[in-house]
């Protein structure tokens, strides 16, 4: 799931003071494609769960701007709520990806 350039491709003209966000979807095919970009502020960000038709949910990913690239307790609390399998976060340029479940399950 690492694929930084194709997050970036995405993430470009995102206002980066304010946490931005997006669900991230699987076609399929295997195909990850991503849904509406939205921005929030500086500590949260309400990110639209939808994707493209024809793919299925299967993480969030959103910005920490001048945090930690670790889910909050919130971030896991909503990853879980909506069910989930990965939390993206990215602080700085540094992303990192979660696998969530019962407990959040380092890198991936």
């Amino acid at each position: 799931m690492r694929k930084n350039g194709v997050f970036k491709q995405h993430m470009k003209g995102a206002p980066m003071r304010n946490e931005v966000g997006f669900a991230i979807c699987r076609k399929p095919n295997g195909q990850v494609t991503f849904g509406p970009q939205a921005s929030g502020t500086p500590t949260s960000v309400q990110i639209p769960v939808s994707c493209p038709p024809g793919s299925k949910l299967e993480g969030l990913y959103h910005t920490h701007p001048g945090g930690v690239p670790r889910p909050s307790s919130t971030d896991i609390r909503e990853g879980k709520r909506l069910g989930v399998k990965k939390l993206c976060i990215n602080a700085d340029g540094d992303m990192r990806c979660y696998r969530i479940g019962k407990r959040l399950r380092g890198r991936i």
